[in-house]
């Protein structure tokens, strides 16, 4: 038993012995792990250190007791390689929210109005000139005596046209001026002569007073007709020389303007940043005068195609007021539209031109969202909308001595030629200019529903803020040859703003969406080349009196323009058709 008990431990001494001489050796072999460096140490690049042969057998190292750091270096950059920056990944992150819209504009501008070209005048308004010829007089035309009629015109040729047809008539509001002016000389009814110091302002259209005697007597019957008597002794107080066309700014359409809008937007965490501008193109339209085949008043006992063609007139006021109302010695009613005109018979042109443009920058806070359903943002930013019109009216007159069916006169000093054998012009231009530059603060609301696929949206946005505008009327040879005048003016007025845009978007492909919408925009206190024109003319009696019978005596008045720039504002809108596209990087 003994025996087997030293056996067994000796069989464990043994083991225990081996397993410390595997451990012995094996420590032998490691190197401490903060031994003291050597003086050769392999250093991490460079030379190898002298005695040490890398082609050798493994070689001991030792190293360093303390903890040593290192930095990884890269290769040096060349001048092609790119390598990504903070400032890198920052514009690559912008540039993946950022947005762009580009789409093509068919706006229609609001029209300038839709009355008359002119001052305001007398029933002009009321139905647009004339519509049946009331201002005849019955009475008297119907008195016959033996087979004549009083009447010095038996069959005028006029036509009944509504709208836009007024009648020139030159008249005298006091019967009694006439009956002195041809029967002689009274201290109180006035003086001999019609031209004295009550007489009333013949300036449109400019009649001699000779032929304007020759109108009331009667003895002038050929290039007019006269609604009263006119015999010597019982003179008429209106004679009606002709049918004017009125110019009408009906006739002027801002439609159908090409434009571009672009918009630039970037996405953000609360909502977006986005800026728009749109420009559209110079829109132009106008009118030009053109004679009537068939003109309405006739030449009497001549057939209606020998008559002249019906001038373009255009109202004025003289001394700021309008022509007054004449009336028979029975109290009627004797004119039907008398006001003061501009003729122009040869030839009459109006040009007119628009452009806008504009830009808004705004910031939008996402209100509430469902993805795929609806999203609500609120707006806050500026609006600037710069407008500039421009209307030019050019007309011109030509008197021509030798047409025996021109009812026109006019004093030989007021136009261009003094040679009575030759036909004598005057061209008078009225150009207006404005410039509109409205800004301010807006707010508003976008709405969208749908998803990536087909969506639609809702702009809405308010301005409250200021419109800087410049105005100016020059006018150039208005009545003679030097009558010029220019004035402007310039000021700020308070001005609001509405702008909308609904839209449709339908996505193409990846990155790229198709949009289509309705836009309008309105802005109120707006000035207009066609409604800040003074039309007036101011009108002097000189103090002399000139004897009847006298032959082209010339005007008892001096006539100077006063058509002048005046403020006047309006509202203006613009609305119209948008097709673009929507690219998102």
């Amino acid at each position: 038993m003994n025996d087997t008990i030293d056996c067994s431990l000796s069989k464990r001494v043994l083991g225990h012995s081996r397993l410390l001489l595997i451990v012995w050796l094996g420590l032998a072999y490691l190197p401490p792990a903060y031994a003291q460096q050597p003086p050769q140490v392999v250093p991490a690049y460079g030379d190898y250190p002298e005695g040490y042969d890398p082609r050798g057998e493994i070689q001991q190292v030792q190293l360093p007791q303390q903890r040593q750091y290192y930095e990884y270096l890269p290769p040096q950059r060349g001048w092609d390689d790119y390598r990504e920056t903070s400032l890198d990944r920052l514009l690559k992150q912008t540039a993946q929210q950022t947005y762009g819209k580009f789409e093509y504009l068919n706006w229609a501008i609001s029209d300038p109005g839709n009355d008359i070209i002119g001052a305001p005048g007398k029933r002009l308004n009321e139905g647009l000139g004339f519509s049946e010829p009331a201002y005849i007089d019955g009475f008297r035309a119907s008195q016959i005596v033996g087979f004549e009629t009083l009447y010095p015109i038996r069959n005028p040729n006029l036509y009944p046209v509504p709208g836009n047809k007024v009648l020139i008539q030159i008249w005298e509001t006091n019967e009694f001026e006439l009956t002195e002016a041809i029967g002689g000389d009274d201290p109180i009814q006035g003086t001999m002569g019609v031209n004295d110091f009550t007489n009333d302002i013949d300036v449109f259209p400019r009649l001699t007073n000779e032929q304007k005697l020759n109108f009331f007597s009667g003895l002038d019957d050929t290039n007019l007709l006269v609604p009263s008597t006119g015999t010597p002794a019982d003179p008429s107080q209106v004679a009606v020389l002709t049918v004017g066309q009125l110019a009408n700014s009906q006739q002027l359409q801002l439609d159908n303007n090409n434009g571009f809008r672009g918009v630039v937007g970037i996405n953000t965490t609360f909502g977006a940043l986005e800026t728009s501008f749109f420009s559209l193109d110079r829109a132009k339209t106008g009118l030009e005068f053109v004679p009537l085949p068939n003109n309405l008043l006739g030449i009497p006992g001549a057939a209606i195609t020998a008559a002249i063609a019906d001038p373009m007139v255009i109202p004025v006021l003289v001394n700021g007021q309008m022509a007054p109302d004449v009336f028979d010695s029975a109290g009627n009613l004797i004119t039907d539209s008398n006001n003061y005109f501009l003729i122009f018979n040869d030839s009459y042109k109006l040009m007119y031109e628009s452009e806008a443009w504009g830009f808004s920058p705004n910031v939008l806070w996402t209100f509430r969202e469902r993805p795929d359903r609806y999203k609500i943002s609120t707006m806050l930013g500026f609006q600037y909308f710069d407008f500039r019109e421009q209307m030019r009216q050019q007309g011109r007159f030509t008197q021509t001595p030798t047409n025996p069916f021109n009812p026109f006169y006019v004093y030989d000093n007021e136009l261009q030629d003094d040679n009575a054998a030759t036909d004598d012009s005057l061209t008078s231009t009225i150009d207006s200019v404005t410039e509109n530059r409205v800004m301010g603060p807006t707010v508003g609301i976008r709405t969208e529903v749908g998803d990536e696929r087909l969506s639609f949206g809702l702009d809405t946005k308010l301005m409250l803020g200021v419109n800087t505008y410049e105005a100016e009327v020059g006018v150039d040879d208005l009545l003679f040859v030097g009558d010029d005048n220019f004035t402007s003016i310039g000021t700020t007025d308070f001005a609001a703003g509405f702008d909308m845009v609904l839209d449709a978007k339908i996505k193409l492909v990846d990155h790229v969406t198709l949009t289509a919408g309705y836009n309008f925009m309105w802005f109120s206190a707006i000035t207009r080349p066609k409604d800040n024109i003074n039309y007036n003319v101011i009108a002097t009696p000189t103090g002399v009196t000139v004897p009847a019978g006298t032959v082209n005596p010339g005007p008892d008045f001096t006539y100077q323009n006063d058509v002048t720039v005046i403020k006047e504002t309006s509202t203006l809108s613009l609305s119209g058709l948008s097709v673009g596209v929507l690219i998102d990087w």
